[in-house]
């Protein structure tokens, strides 16, 4: 919405990773080294570690995109598996056709296509992405793996990457094996005040922006001072900022106009947001509290349904609310043909709109393909499987369907990501 305002070529703090964007800053420099040497010299297990938000993922995008076609890269994104259920997911990634239960010809299989894979002169990456949730066999079956290899050569690189837990999980006695082939460890820490002010640039910069510094020295101060130099949380106050900009329809970027868009965000300073023991996590943006009674009949609702049942309703109470599978949305919808940010809603001066993130599968509202799209009371929107019904307060819609949904489910109750892809797969449990 304000790409031509500013005469920018793309969003410059869109939330769905991409390596185009990835500032180089010493920590972020240093973890893409570690993962390179780790594939380049075929150097068992690197583990890289940081908080929500840290850069983990674009760093492991520009990864990948830098590797050849001798180096078969297999990602796993799923961690809440049992170990048999990562090894047939891994087997579907490489392609390996696997045998249902039988998981000593599984393991035979997959250690067959290592073999061959180095005969061929290639080699094998296993990327994990949310380590931290592996239980303690699911980690030593990919240790296992990795050691089964036959031969000199060394085909399979593990690369482990996940939140601080998961340096924990891997301190666990039953798990030493493991922890003695871990060569290389890294932990992303957030950003300086100077690199937050570094990277607020280059992002500007790589979006197209030609003039001079946007954001003063005072007001990214205050950007950092309020986001702690988490790069996902500096994305989304300075996108909120960006808007407000637009609204009032001026280029210059204050310091008032950074305190109205964390108002609207309803943040507090970051450090007593870390200082509030536990209460709200310092890396993740602030959800909303329970809405009730009349304030929650007067906001737009998003009503999901799967399969023609209502399995979800949300109130869109902030500024900007995002669709994706993991819990970092705040519609969460866990089935695979969603990507982890898929699409996202936003309010500006009570005008609605929705935002395709970049995903793999694209949204539709109405049964078009949009990117970006004006939303109106009742407008369809598909998302992977699901479809997602906009209804403003006292529309037509809501009217019409609020019965339904009543007999459907009480207000914002929420199916488990279990129950979603069982109502997908048709099965129950």
């Amino acid at each position: 919405m304000y790409l031509d305002f500013f005469k920018l070529d793309k969003p410059p703090f869109q939330l769905a990773p991409d390596s185009s964007f990835l500032y180089m800053s010493k920590p972020h420099a240093r973890a893409l080294a570690y993962m390179k040497y780790t594939v380049l010299n075929r150097d068992g297990f690197a583990v890289v570690t940081g908080e929500i938000g840290s850069g983990k993922t674009i760093v492991l995008e520009r990864l990948l995109d830098s590797l050849d076609d001798s180096v078969i890269v297999a990602r796993i994104h799923q961690t809440q598996l049992s170990e048999l259920e990562l090894l047939q997911h891994l087997a579907t990634v490489l392609g390996v056709k696997s045998p249902q239960g039988n998981k000593v010809e599984l393991l035979d299989k997959l250690n067959r296509y290592l073999a061959d894979q180095g005969k061929r002169r290639r080699s094998v990456l296993l990327v994990v992405d949310e380590s931290q949730n592996l239980s303690i066999s699911a980690l030593e079956e990919i240790r296992m793996l990795a050691d089964g290899e036959s031969g000199q050569a060394k085909v399979l690189s593990v690369i482990l990457v996940g939140q601080p837990e998961l340096a924990d999980r891997l301190a666990d006695p039953r798990l030493e094996q493991l922890e003695q082939r871990i060569r290389l460890r890294f932990h992303l820490r957030a950003l300086a005040a100077a690199e937050t002010g570094e990277y607020i640039r280059h992002r500007m910069e790589i979006a197209g922006w030609r003039g001079d510094d946007l954001f003063s020295e005072e007001v990214i101060e205050h950007i950092h001072r309020y986001t702690g130099g988490v790069p996902r949380l500096i994305n989304v106050l300075c996108d909120t900022v960006l808007l407000a900009a637009f609204i009032e329809e001026t280029r210059t970027v204050t310091t008032a106009l950074v305190d109205s868009a964390i108002e609207e965000l309803q943040w507090k300073p970051f450090e007593e947001r870390r200082l509030m023991g536990g209460m709200v996590r310092e890396d993740a943006p602030q959800r909303e509290p329970a809405i009730t009674g009349n304030r929650a009949a007067a906001l737009p609702r998003l009503v999901v349904s799967l399969k023609g049942m209502v399995i979800s309703s949300h109130p869109v109470t902030e500024p900007m609310e995002t669709i994706g599978r993991t819990t970092a949305n705040r519609v969460q919808l866990a089935h695979m043909s969603v990507s982890r940010s898929h699409a996202a809603v936003l309010n500006v001066d009570n005008q609605y709109y929705l935002v395709d993130l970049k995903s793999l599968n694209g949204i539709s509202v109405n049964g078009e393909r949009v990117e970006r799209h004006v939303l109106r009371d009742g407008d369809r929107i598909s998302v992977g499987c699901y479809q997602i019904s906009f209804q403003m307060p006292g529309g037509p819609t809501s009217a019409r369907e609020s019965s339904t949904q009543e007999d459907t489910l009480t207000a914002d109750k929420t199916f488990s990501g279990r129950e979603q892809r069982a109502r997908v797969s048709g099965t129950a449990g």
